[in-house]
């Protein structure tokens, strides 16, 4: 074989490999950021997942509403108590004037938990 062919062959070789340290690179930086992101999604939610029930609760008014907040707070929902408890948060948010931010939060986090709880259904 031709020197000059051998010299070019391990070029594209070195070039080969040296595009794959840099894509495995980027690749690892963008994983390293996405779990960086989950722990503090996660820690915001845990802040708050304690706090936000007990601004809606309304006992004696709707204790199976009370009695889910409760079970979301400890993070014992089942998917179709998620699906009831979302329902009765919509409804309400509909008419309160009063913790429009506390059922805004507490739908965003129902969002996660169901769409959790089906992902493990599914699986």
């Amino acid at each position: 074989m031709n020197p000059s062919i051998i010299i070019s062959l391990v070029g594209v070789g070195i070039s080969v490999c040296m595009l794959l340290l840099a894509y495995f690179g980027v690749i690892s930086r963008i994983l390293e950021r996405l779990t960086r992101l989950e722990t503090q999604v996660g820690l915001f939610w845990g802040s708050l997942e304690k706090s936000i029930p007990p601004m809606l609760k309304s006992y004696p008014t709707n204790m199976q509403k009370d009695v889910l907040l409760d079970k979301m707070a400890h993070a014992e929902l089942t998917l179709d108590e998620a699906y009831v408890l979302r329902t009765i948060l919509i409804e309400e948010a509909k008419a309160a004037r009063e913790n429009a931010i506390a059922y805004a939060l507490a739908l965003a986090r129902l969002a996660q938990i169901i769409d959790d709880l089906e992902r493990k259904t599914c699986k």
